[in-house]
């Protein structure tokens, strides 16, 4: 998908861009680099194309911005003697770039002030690069670092989610930790909240009370204490206590009609359908 802009092109301004080729690092995330320079105010009539454009105004502390992807004809006005440069990102690349939603960036332009510190020093080897080719070097050298991270933060939480989910919940951080490689306890631990809203230990607690709930509610002949044992707990008091704490009821009254009657119970429900 190779998406134009025909808008810049009759512009009455300078104009260049430089499209991704197949192959490249950055293929399936960056469509092209495109600057410009009017010495008059001029309006870009934008065509929907799926794509978020990242633009940075070339002056001292300008703060990038996105715009997001638009559903209809939009405009982009530039004013004069503004110089401009910017990214368009495919679709798809500002979650995996900025953890951002896209549905929140829809018609909507957005500056980065969050991520300023980021963007500081591309924005100064941009403003100071001597010309275009130049400052699509620099480009391509940051993105391809922020791919690196996303694709080794990607790797991180599928590897941390896999091991728990592998051990049955049954893991401590140490031995988590340990199957991340260089990552230290500390990073996983912020790491994986961050990621999941969950610490890992609250995780693996709710992964082990998942497998035994299925399992009583799918081998009623099993025993608590055989059930307990088949899911890492100490004993049938400890995962008693595990039950209690997550559903309000003890594992012997797990059945449906139970759990039914204790949701109907409480009164701060959280969620809504």
């Amino acid at each position: 998908y190779t998406p134009r802009q025909p808008g810049f092109y009759h512009a009455q301004a300078a104009y260049n861009e430089q499209y991704i080729s197949k192959g490249h690092i950055l293929y399936s995330t960056v469509c092209c680099f495109f600057e410009m320079q009017s010495q008059e105010s001029v309006c870009i009539p934008i065509i929907p194309d799926g794509c978020t454009d990242l633009i940075f105004l070339l002056e001292d502390d300008a703060v990038p911005a996105l715009l997001g992807c638009a559903e209809h004809l939009s405009a982009m006005k530039v004013d004069r003697r503004r110089r401009l440069f910017g990214v368009r990102l495919l679709p798809g690349a500002v979650s995996r770039i900025f953890g951002t939603d896209p549905i929140e960036l829809l018609n909507h332009k957005v500056i980065l002030y969050d991520w300023a510190k980021v963007f500081s020093n591309l924005t100064k080897r941009l403003s100071k690069a001597e010309s275009f080719s130049e400052r699509v070097l620099y480009a391509i050298e940051f993105f391809a670092g922020l791919l690196e991270q996303a694709a080794a933060s990607e790797w991180l939480l599928e590897k941390c989610l896999g091991v728990i989910a592998e051990s049955g919940g049954r893991i401590g951080m140490v031995e988590l930790t340990e199957q991340t490689r260089w990552y230290s306890e500390r990073y996983v631990r912020k790491f994986f909240k961050s990621k999941v809203g969950l610490s890992p230990k609250k995780f693996c607690n709710i992964v082990r009370l998942q497998s035994s709930v299925i399992t009583i509610l799918e081998s009623p002949d099993l025993t608590l204490a055989c059930v307990a044992a088949e899911n890492g707990y100490h004993d049938q008091s400890h995962m008693n206590r595990d039950f209690l704490k997550y559903l309000g009821v003890p594992s012997s009254r797990i059945a449906y009609e139970h759990l039914l009657s204790k949701c109907i119970s409480i009164s701060n429900t959280e969620y809504y359908v």
